[in-house]
């Protein structure tokens, strides 16, 4: 399986909470989110992951963060570090 969620091309805020996960496989990650400019969070908390696997690279969650036309995605996230819980970039 390619991913076991995807998510693309939304502005609605993003939960995904106090889910288990077990015996799943994917190419890029078991949770996919494409992200373009929000102003909305994405929350990933209190689920469980076990006997998950995927190919070498990949991870269990994998987020790709756009900012908008003719800036920089670091720009915008240095405005917001201090309301970030994590950042990553």
């Amino acid at each position: 399986m390619r991913n076991l969620i995807t998510i693309t091309d939304t502005t609605y805020q993003i939960i995904i909470s106090g889910n288990t996960f077990m015996n799943n496989t994917a190419i890029k990650g078991l949770i996919y989110i494409d992200s373009f400019h929000r102003t909305s969070p994405i929350l990933i908390d209190s689920n469980t992951f076990k006997f998950n696997g995927a190919y070498y690279g990949a991870s269990v969650i994998f987020i790709r963060a756009r900012a908008q036309p003719g800036r920089s995605i670091k720009s915008v996230v240095s405005n917001l570090e201090s309301t970030l819980q994590c950042g990553g970039y």
